[in-house]
């Protein structure tokens, strides 16, 4: 779909919205300042998260597929205590980053 409000790998407008606002919560209740960030890609755009003091050493947490940089949130707090978190949206999944969904099958991601 060309929708940007509705990326095709939600089977609903009304569960992309509900993502969508379930992830403005859990930043909003987060206790660490948090900035997001786009960067471009070859797969389109990569959201993620930076926590932390930028002179702490840089911890990148990837999540599994089906999920998102949120499922981190719990361990937030504790891990910014020693490191610079970097915390990226895995393109096709649902969190903020570009909609297109590689195939398993290919070498995309490695390459994302």
């Amino acid at each position: 779909m060309s929708d940007p409000d509705f990326p095709s790998i939600y089977k609903s407008r009304e569960g992309y919205r509900a993502i969508q606002a379930w992830y403005d919560r859990t930043l909003a209740q987060l206790s660490i300042p948090v900035q997001s960030h786009y960067i471009p890609t070859d797969l389109g755009k990569t959201h993620l998260l930076e926590l932390g003091e930028g002179d702490k050493p840089p911890l990148i947490l990837l999540h599994p597929l089906s999920a998102n940089a949120l499922m981190w949130s719990p361990q937030f707090e504790a891990l910014s205590q020693h490191f610079r978190l970097i915390v990226p949206d895995i393109i096709g999944m649902a969190g903020r980053s570009g909609s297109t969904r590689p195939s398993y099958k290919s070498d995309a991601h490695a390459h994302w």
